[in-house]
C-alpha cells in the first residue's frame, strides 16, 4: 500500500473518530478498494472500476462481559457454612441475604445438636449465632457490607446470575435440615 493511501485511511480513520460521538460510539465498516492502477482508496463501497481489497471495522472494541464464576466450583473450593437456630431474626437476615444472593449454603443448627456446639464453640469462641464461616473468615451476627465484602473477595458473585434475574428464578430452596443425631 503506497504511503498516499496510508495517508489516505489514517484521514478518514481521524475524520469518522470526530463524526462518532463518544457517548454513543458506533462501529463502521470501511471498504479498501484498488483501481486498475493499483492505486488504493477507502469508502463505504468501491467505486465502478475498482476492487474490494478488504473490509475494515472501524469503532469501539466491544467490552467483554465478565465470565460468571462457577457457583459449583466455588461452593466446593469456598463452602459456606452458616450456625444458626430457629427463631432468629439475626439469622434469619443472613439466611434472607444468601438466598438473595443465589449463593449455595450449608445450615447448622446449633439449638440443641452437642456436636455443633462444639465446633461452633471452636470455631467463633462463642455460641451466640448467627455465624457465617467461609474458608477461614468468621462473620459474627447479620453485617450485610461485611457479608458482601468478604464473599465478593473470595470470588462468590454480588448478585444472582444474569440468567436467573431475566428469567425471574427463585433463589435457591433452603438446604435441607441437618441429619438427626
Amino acid at each position: 500500500m503506497s504511503k498516499l493511501a496510508v495517508h489516505h485511511f489514517a484521514g478518514l480513520v481521524f475524520g469518522l473518530g470526530l463524526l462518532i460521538p463518544a457517548g454513543g460510539a458506533r462501529a463502521a465498516t470501511v471498504i479498501e478498494c484498488v483501481d486498475a492502477e493499483g492505486r488504493h482508496s477507502f469508502q463505504d463501497h468501491c467505486p465502478v472500476g475498482t476492487r474490494e481489497v478488504r473490509k475494515l471495522r472501524i469503532g469501539p472494541e466491544r467490552k467483554k462481559e465478565p465470565e460468571a464464576p462457577d457457583l459449583e466450583q466455588l461452593a466446593a473450593d469456598h463452602p459456606i457454612t452458616l450456625y444458626a437456630v430457629p427463631d432468629c431474626e439475626a439469622c434469619d437476615l443472613v439466611r434472607q441475604y444468601l438466598r438473595e444472593r443465589n449463593l449455595p449454603f450449608t445450615e447448622r443448627d446449633a439449638s440443641s445438636d452437642v456436636a455443633v456446639q462444639t465446633d461452633l464453640k471452636a470455631l467463633a469462641g462463642t455460641l451466640t449465632v448467627p455465624v457465617l464461616s467461609v474458608d477461614d473468615k468468621v462473620i459474627k451476627g447479620y453485617n450485610s457490607q461485611l457479608l458482601d465484602v468478604t464473599l465478593s473477595q473470595i470470588g462468590y458473585p454480588t448478585s444472582p446470575p444474569p440468567a436467573a434475574k431475566a428469567a425471574g428464578e427463585p433463589p435457591l430452596p433452603p438446604p435441607p435440615p441437618p441429619p438427626a443425631p
